[in-house]
């Protein structure tokens, strides 16, 4: 809570778009730092203007072509996965590859295999009444994956 405290405070004299702080506290030990750093880059992503977030997550696309260490991509994933969700009910021009390159990470790290459970889960919790809407919007195989890694399946022998 100490974290979003000072975020929103202090958000009116940050330059751009300052997830960057939130990066280390995102692969914290402890879950629910991990938890109220992910929630807080999602608040923070409402004030933003959607240009910043565009130049954001560019920027962080093409870092995560040069980046090797698997921690810094997790990361970025992590924070790509936020911004995300901080869109409900939305499907924005971005997310189409945004989503694909989460599904593409998600076994990196332990951490990110289980955020992207909860993510693609929240995700289609949030859009799937609009369903029509994201099949127009989303690519096939982005809605496919979404789908197969939310569904539980069942088999009967």
């Amino acid at each position: 809570k100490a974290i979003k405290f000072f975020t929103f405070n202090h958000v009116f004299y940050l330059k751009g778009v300052e997830f960057d702080y939130f990066k280390d506290l995102l692969i914290d030990e402890n879950i629910n730092i991990r938890k109220e750093a992910f929630n807080t880059v999602k608040d923070l992503s409402h004030l933003c203007l959607n240009s910043l977030i565009k130049d954001y997550i560019q920027k962080s696309v093409e870092q995560l072509k040069k980046i090797q260490d698997k921690e810094e991509k997790s990361k970025i994933i992590l924070i790509l996965m936020s911004i995300t969700l901080s869109y409900p009910y939305e499907i924005e021009e971005w997310m189409d590859s945004v989503i694909h390159l989460i599904i593409k990470n998600k076994k990196i790290t332990k951490i990110v295999e289980q955020a992207s459970k909860d993510f693609c889960s929240q995700f289609w919790k949030t859009h799937k009444s609009s369903y029509n809407l994201l099949e127009k919007e989303l690519s096939e195989d982005t809605v496919d994956d979404l789908r197969s890694i939310t569904s539980s399946y069942s088999y009967i022998v």
